[in-house]
């Protein structure tokens, strides 16, 4: 998945490291709008790794998603859940 791949991370040492997870966050954020389940599935595990760096903001997010898509997939709510905790892979 992209963000396996992409050379960031919540908790790199840069110093506009904020700024940055900030844009990174809002790219899934904006990425959970759509309708194509791989792309909602990558934002939601992009979402589980910043999780163990900014888990209010991961939360919110996801418990935004979770309330206000119900045209998702079981297994997909099931992941949103997973990627809370930080449990993705």
């Amino acid at each position: 998945m992209w963000w396996d791949a992409i050379c960031l991370y919540g908790g790199m040492d840069h110093p506009d490291r904020d700024r940055i997870n900030d844009a990174v966050l809002s790219v899934m954020e904006q990425t959970l709008t759509l309708k194509e389940e791989a792309c909602l599935e990558s934002a939601l595990h992009g979402l589980g790794h910043w999780g163990q760096y900014t888990p209010e903001h991961v939360h919110q997010i996801i418990e935004r998603f979770l309330v206000e898509r119900f045209d998702i997939s079981d297994r997909l709510r099931a992941y949103a859940l997973q990627a809370m905790r930080g449990m993705v892979q």
